[in-house]
């Protein structure tokens, strides 16, 4: 599955309200859909009173964009080279990566929630990744052999 694809169907399948994506480049470009995704990720993290929640021109929308590489940066996140009027203009190559590390600390927080409750709190390790990866391909392998 194309990278593009994939980033569009994780935002659209995180259930939040009135948010789909269609085109994320365009869909992202005024930084409130990625402003309610690192919120989902990390509830509180956003002060919605510093956000324009109607940008009607270019500078509200960069200003919401910075305000999103802040707080990825706050996440710790990789964006070097990365500021709000990048994302505005609809660079491909950094939008997508910004949304990358979204879905990825996503998942790490999903998998230390189920590490939690299932297996007692231990830390979500690169052990605990590779276990899942080779026992995800191994079931993988299995059903392809299976038909």
């Amino acid at each position: 599955m194309p990278p593009l694809l994939l980033c569009c169907q994780w935002i659209n399948s995180l259930g939040l309200e009135d948010i789909y994506i269609n085109n994320l480049f365009e869909d992202c470009s005024d930084g409130l859909v990625l402003l309610r995704v690192l919120d989902h990720i990390q509830p509180g993290i956003v002060s919605w009173r510093q956000v324009e929640m109607k940008p009607t021109n270019k500078f509200k929308k960069v200003s919401n964009c910075n305000y999103v590489v802040v707080l990825g940066k706050q996440l710790k996140f990789s964006l070097v080279n990365i500021a709000g009027p990048d994302i505005v203009g609809g660079n491909k190559k950094l939008i997508l990566a910004l949304v990358w590390q979204m879905m990825r600390a996503h998942t790490l927080k999903f998998l230390a929630a189920v590490q939690a409750k299932k297996f007692g709190g231990a830390e979500v390790t690169d052990e605990v990744r590779g276990h899942a990866l080779t026992q995800s391909s191994r079931a993988g392998a299995a059903e392809q052999h299976a038909c």
